[in-house]
């Protein structure tokens, strides 16, 4: 349907520009999410003139999950990666990880986001994580290569220092078969799987 309306619109006003935004309601002290394909929101400003038309669609990226894409969306970031190895974003949702001596080889963790979670009250998200690279052979800045999932979120260490962690799982239905778990990683700052500490 979403798709049908953009087409519309692109005949109606070639020179669109397309605009992805959310849109939260607080209502009763709890976030009302507003996302595709419940609501669409059509707005077409100056189509007469090249590059004014705008189309706008709403989507719903819950706030915790917005911090967390807002980290891995800047190029050019910089982290330590497990206090151990140095890591940069190269590429956006995507973290190169450079061992500390030189002789390793790097390891790239890439991030893709596909659902919300629940746990304490807020929504976290679940992405994909593809791994490839050796890394760090002994290191706690490595990970195993391959493809798992993980819960990712954004927030202090324990020294204060604003941190992306990973806590992760081989089937994304464990973390729904286990949220207890999973609150209590998040909740108490312990047992998650790899750290980026924001430089």
């Amino acid at each position: 349907m979403v798709n049908t309306i953009l087409k519309e619109a692109d005949l109606f006003c070639p020179n669109s520009v397309r605009i992805n935004f959310t849109i939260y309601l607080f209502m009763k002290k709890k976030w009302l999410k507003l996302g595709l394909p419940i609501v669409f929101l059509g707005l077409l400003a100056g189509c007469g003139k090249p590059g004014h038309g705008m189309v706008a669609t709403i989507t719903g990226v819950p706030p915790e999950v917005q911090k967390v894409n807002a980290v891995l969306e800047k190029k050019g970031q910089t982290f330590m990666a497990a206090d151990e190895g140095h890591a940069k974003i190269e590429e956006p949702y995507t973290i190169k990880v450079d061992p500390n001596d030189g002789y390793d080889t790097a390891q790239y963790v890439k991030f893709k986001y596909l659902e919300p979670i629940k746990l304490n009250g807020k929504e976290y998200g679940i992405y994909k994580v593809q791994v490839s690279g050796e890394g760090i052979a002994s290191s706690d800045a490595a990970l195993i290569k391959g493809s798992q999932y993980a819960i990712v979120y954004k927030q202090k260490d324990n020294d204060g220092r604003q941190t992306i962690f990973l806590t992760m799982a081989w089937k994304k239905s464990d973390f729904k078969k286990d949220k207890k778990t999973f609150s209590s990683v998040i909740k108490n700052n312990y047992r998650y799987d790899i750290n980026y500490t924001i430089q």
